[in-house]
This record gives structure tokens, sequence and C-alpha cells, in this order.
């Protein structure tokens, strides 16, 4: 009997656990009767993450069941979308997506926090491994370079807190997943996510350094002190609403200007969240191109891919399994937005979901010269670029200044000083995937440091440069001779060029005179001498001027293209024999 009623409080036991355990299998509480709502009225989000069917809880954790405040946000995140939270909330449905985006150079800096090692002389080139969160967690000793970076550049990234900061601009800079996908709408007191992610999230960070979010709008900033001049005052146009930075209109990009084109509509998801690898630069991240859109490789889009799932979720865009869409070719993703219908290829907004017909890339001599092969559309098409040479950084020892990266003050004090702005065409040179790229000084500075006692200590003086997209896309391409036969955009710099073409020696005479200037035996716009030797650092690995037999050849083509502008002139078909006549004096060139 005894043995009979154990066994029986044994059973009991067994079903009790059983029926506990798939109890917490389920959901604590129906999600439109969690305790949050007693509080939190009018919540509503967007239709993928609807509040009467997922709740509160799923994301931000806390207790459903009390309306105690204190133990109701017992456990509480408040922003989900953080990184240091991401993996466990939003990760739950989206974590290849969560882990993609931990990689990626918005959320790692690694690019940024490389150059600024660079510039400061800490490292030859852009190779560090050091990330954003490596600082947070205080994995790598402080320096100058680490501690510049912290106070001026850590404002900017996916791990940076939402809402904190001094300005509503810089408070909805960071917070994870938030930092793109954020949307506030009037009346509803919590944030909803969407996809369709505006210019203007866009260029809330990306608005320094390469400023491509400013020309592509057509806006070059000017110096500091509002030139040039209106009614008899400063310019009264200001960049984000910041009396200090003052812009010049000039022409925009054609992909604005004509096609109205976002920056989402030619960035795509691989190109901002990455692929989960561990990118060192921007260029090794982004992958989209020219070619992709203006001589594009379609392929038919297979069921339940992510391109479908994309276009789903954008809602403007049409697409259907079995439809043609572009590759891209660096990453093999589909860009769901570039298809071809009936045999042509066509872009569609993904804000507005408008059909625009593509250009695509003709067989014009000037595309399919031999001598042309390694120029980007960029080389040729980028209308001016944001010139910044010789930036000034000054370090005070003795003054204290907000550290982003500890959010206080803590000791050292940086300010940013510009010295000789400007927008030009810009140079070129080889960019690492070996195509010739403009080129900007984007990491060009004079670091002057001074001690406690406000004495001056030393200046690292670091000349790098670095080719860019510059985002001023024009249809008219630069002229022959703004190639051939201007000293700047070969790499000279600004000045008087000649050239030799028997003894092939070139003589350059710069116009500034940067040793009398106190900046060095370097203009600052020079990146190789007329000896081909290369004067200035490329951070990036596989970046090069041109060399001394290149710049003969740009050169010879030069002396020629000054009278035979046309691509069909008969001395093209075969440059070398031509040239060599022109030597000899066989060519009526040589005979006047």
């Amino acid at each position: 009997m005894k043995k009979t009623i154990v066994i029986l409080v044994v059973l009991t036991i067994a079903i009790l656990f059983i029926a506990v355990y798939r109890q917490s299998q389920k959901p604590h509480v129906n999600p439109q009767k969690e305790s949050c709502f007693v509080c939190h009225k009018d919540i509503h989000m967007d239709k993928a993450h609807p509040v009467d069917q997922i709740g509160c809880v799923v994301c931000h954790g806390g207790n459903p069941y009390t309306t105690n405040e204190a133990q109701a946000h017992k456990g509480l995140i408040k922003n989900p979308a953080d990184l240091r939270y991401a993996a466990q909330t939003c990760g739950k449905c989206h974590k290849e997506q969560v882990e993609e985006v931990e990689t990626s150079l918005m959320a790692t800096n690694r690019g940024i926090i490389s150059a600024v090692l660079h510039k400061f002389g800490y490292t030859d080139n852009l190779s560090s491994d050091v990330t954003v969160k490596d600082l947070y967690e205080g994995k790598f000793k402080e320096n100058k370079a680490i501690q510049y970076y912290e106070k001026n550049c850590g404002a900017c990234h996916l791990y940076k807190p939402y809402g904190q900061g001094p300005t509503k601009e810089i408070q909805e800079r960071g917070g994870g997943c938030l930092d793109c996908h954020a949307k506030w709408v009037k009346g509803n007191p919590h944030v909803e996510l969407t996809m369709h992610i505006s210019d203007a999230t866009c260029v809330k960070c990306h608005n320094r350094s390469g400023r491509i979010g400013l020309s592509y709008f057509g806006h070059y900033e000017t110096e500091e002190y509002g030139t040039p001049f209106m009614d008899g005052g400063p310019s009264h146009y200001n960049i984000l609403g910041n009396p200090d930075r003052y812009y010049l209109d000039l022409p925009g990009d054609v992909h604005y200007t004509k096609a109205h084109m976002s920056c989402i509509d030619c960035h795509t998801m691989s190109d901002t969240m990455g692929l989960g690898l561990h990118y060192k630069n921007m260029t090794q991240q982004v992958g989209i191109t020219c070619k992709d859109c203006h001589e594009p490789h379609f392929v038919q889009v297979p069921p339940n891919s992510l391109a479908l799932k994309l276009a789903f979720l954008n809602g403007k865009v049409p697409l259907k399994a079995g439809d043609y869409a572009a590759l891209e070719e660096r990453t093999g993703q589909i860009i769901y937005n570039v298809q071809k219908i009936n045999g042509k290829a066509i872009f569609f907004s993904k804000e507005t979901g408008k059909a625009i017909p593509i250009p695509l890339v003709n067989n014009k001599p000037y595309h399919t010269f031999a001598g042309h092969k390694n120029l980007s559309c960029q080389a040729c098409h980028s209308a001016w670029a944001p010139q910044c040479y010789g930036c000034h950084i000054v370090n005070f020892e003795g003054l204290k200044q907000l550290n982003w990266i500890k959010y206080k003050d803590t000791p050292g004090a940086y300010a940013e000083l510009n010295s000789y702005v400007r927008f030009e065409t810009p140079q070129l040179a080889f960019d690492p995937h070996g195509k010739v790229m403009p080129v900007e000084p984007g990491c060009q500075d004079f670091i002057t440091i001074f001690n406690k006692d406000f004495k001056f200590v030393k200046q690292i003086k670091g000349l790098s440069v670095a080719t860019i997209d510059p985002h001023t896309t024009q249809l008219q391409s630069r002229s022959c001779e703004d190639c051939h036969h201007n000293p700047s955009t070969m790499g000279f710099g600004t000045g008087n060029l000649s050239f030799n073409p028997y003894t092939k020696q070139f003589k350059f005479t710069p116009t500034c005179d940067a040793k009398a200037s106190g900046l060095g035996d370097v203009p600052l716009d020079m990146i190789v001498n007329e000896h081909g030797r290369q004067m200035q650092s490329f951070p990036v690995k596989g970046e090069r001027a041109f060399n001394k037999d290149e710049l003969v050849k740009i050169y010879e083509v030069g002396q020629c293209v000054v009278c035979h502008k046309s691509y069909n002139d008969p001395i093209y078909r075969d440059f070398s024999k031509s040239y060599k006549l022109f030597l000899e004096h066989k060519t009526p060139c040589n005979k006047r």
C-alpha cells in the first residue's frame, strides 16, 4: 500500500513538473494583456512588429505581471536595438542580420580608428584591428590617436547609445539598429522601424572627411568664416543647422538631380550592413559599382531569396520569383531594384517605386579604348571634389573635453582648424582594385601638441591621401586635356609642367613654395614628383600614385590631344607608331 502511494506521489509530481515546463515554453501572458499597456497607452509599431501580436516583453524584457513601476521595469532594456543587447533581442528573429551588423564598419569603426592611428604615426597603414567595442570595454591602451578619436569621432558609430548628446542631430546617431531604421511618427510615443532610410539619416554622419553626404546634393563646404560673403556678411547657408559650417551650391550628382535617387537606391544592404566579414576599410565593404547598373548582369530571382524578402519589406518595388534582377559583381548579391523588363534595364526607386530606364554604357571609342581599361567611371565623370589640404589639429594637454566613449570630460582637448579648402577637378590615382579613381587629401594633417603648461611639445606631419568616389557624377565627362595635359590631375599638383619627349624627363615647377610657407619640402597637393617618386602615403594597401612610365604614357597622349581631339582620329589607331613618327619628324606636327 505504502509503495503504491509513493508511486502515485512521484507520478503526480512528474505530471505537475511536465505541466509547469510546458507552460514555461509558452508566452507568459497574452501580449494584449501585458501590464505595460496600463501605463504606456497609444503605443503602436510598424506592420512588421505589431504590438498587439508580439507585445512589449519579447523585445524589452521586464515584468508583464505587475503595474508597480519598479517591479515592472526590473531587467528592462530601454533600447533592444542597442548592439550590446541586439543578439539576445533583435537576434531572436534577425540573427544573421545582427551578426552582419556587428562586424560592419559602421559598428566597428575599424577603418576610421586605423586612419587616426596612421595619421598620428602609430601604424604604417590601415592595418589596425581596434574596434569601438574594444574601446568601450577598455581593451586597448589609450594613446594620442585613440584619445583624439574618442573626442572628435566617437559620436558616429552604431555602439553610441541612442539619445546621448546635446543636440537632436547627435542624439539620433547610434543606437544599433535604430541608427538607420528609426522613424518617429507624430502622436506615437514609441519609435517605429522602417525600411525606407531617408537621406537625412545618412547625412547626419556622412558629412565630414570626404563629405560625400554633402557633395551628392551639390553642397560644397567652404571655409569656416563663411565665404563667399552674401548680403554684406557671411554666407547664410548652414550645414545641418550648424552656424559655424557654411556651404556653396555646386552641381549635384546627376543621380540626385536627374533621377532623384536616395542614398539607399545605390547602396545595398551588404554595402551598409556588411556580409559578416571583418572589414578593415570602406573599399572592402562597399560592393556596388557603376557597372552593376550601367553594364548589368541579370539573373533570375530564386524563390525564398533575400531579394524577394527585401522587396516585400520595402513594399514599393515590384518583384517576384523568376523575374530578372541585376547582380552586384563584387559580392554576388542581387540588387532587387534594378531589373530587366521587356529587354530593358529598369531602376525602381526604393522610396516611391517609380520606374526609370537606365542608360547603358555604349560602345563609343572612349569607353572601349584599350588605354582606358583601368579607368573607373568616376575618373572621368566626377565633376569636382572638396579638397581640404593640410588640416590642422591642435592638442591641449592642459584642457578637458567631452570623451564620447566614456561620456564625460577627460584630460586632453583637440581643436580642428581648416587650412586650404577649395573645390577642384580631382587628382587621379590607383585604388585597391586596380582602377584609376579620384583622390582627396582625406587624412592630410598637421598635429601640434601643447603640454599642460600650454608650451609647444612637438608637431606631427602626415601627408596622406586616399582614393574616393566624390559623389559628384555628371553625364558630361572631363575633357581629354584635363587628364592628359593637367599636371594636377596627374598628381604633380598645381604648377607648370614641361616634358622632353626624347629623354622622357619631366620638369615641374609648383605654384606653391612649400618650404617658404613653412609646410616642408612637399607641396600639399603633390602626390608624385617629376621623377615618378610617390611623395605622400596612401594608407590603404593597393592604392598608389602613377609611376614614371604611366606618367610618360599619359603625357605623351597629352601632347597630341590638344589638336587631335577626336577619338576617331587616325593617329589613335596605333598611337605608339604615330608617336614614333612624331619623334622622327615625319608628321605634319613637327614639319611646321
